[in-house]
């Protein structure tokens, strides 16, 4: 089932692995790699037959969307909270997968990527939407179509945009001092420059 909906996506699938606690693209082999070069991309079969998790990449190429909501998920019960319900309900035909974590919700389809430039990549603290330059680290439960029938070809594009906010972004404006309150990551530079 899953590698039929997963054939519908182009070959730009590759592995990823843990280090020091950060998700990362690797070769089916283990091999640190970049992931956003098109030379380290595989097809999903190739990506399934490595010891290492799958992934998929998106590029600016391409015509898909990524959706993902943190901590959302009540393992125990396999509930969703009401406001990611919501969202989640919004989409019935793309597909969705339980992140690696098991608290969270993957959620991908197609639209046109060009109408996101100004929108929002985190917001919320809990809620990331992307269509190019990431990759998406599978979870292990499998893709499931939302409503339980994908529709491959359905346009996102207009349901996207009544969710996703615009970028507070003022490119004349000085950059602020601090730190930003949604970063949730490592604050050494020297951790960040060897994460990426």
């Amino acid at each position: 089932h899953m590698s039929e909906y997963l054939s519908h996506l182009p070959n730009q699938f590759v592995n990823w692995g843990v280090v020091n606690g950060a998700k990362i693209p690797v070769s089916p082999t283990g091999q640190t790699i970049n992931a956003m070069d098109p030379a380290n991309w595989i097809n999903y079969a190739s990506a399934k037959a490595s010891e290492f998790g799958e992934a998929f990449v998106l590029s600016g190429t391409d015509p898909w969307w990524f959706l993902d909501l943190d901590k959302c998920l009540d393992p125990a019960t396999g509930q969703l909270s009401p406001e990611a319900y919501s969202i989640f309900n919004n989409f019935q035909g793309a597909l969705y997968e339980v992140s690696q974590s098991g608290t969270g919700i993957h959620i991908i389809g197609k639209c046109n990527p060009a109408v996101f430039q100004m929108k929002k990549n985190r917001w919320d603290g809990w809620k990331e939407f992307y269509v190019q330059d990431r990759f998406i680290a599978f979870g292990s439960t499998g893709w499931q179509p939302i409503g339980g029938t994908w529709n491959p070809e359905r346009d996102w594009t207009d349901d996207l945009l009544t969710i996703l906010p615009d970028r507070e972004f003022d490119p004349t404006a000085p950059l602020p001092d601090g730190r930003d309150p949604e970063w949730d990551g490592p604050e050494d530079d020297d951790v960040l420059i060897e994460r990426m």
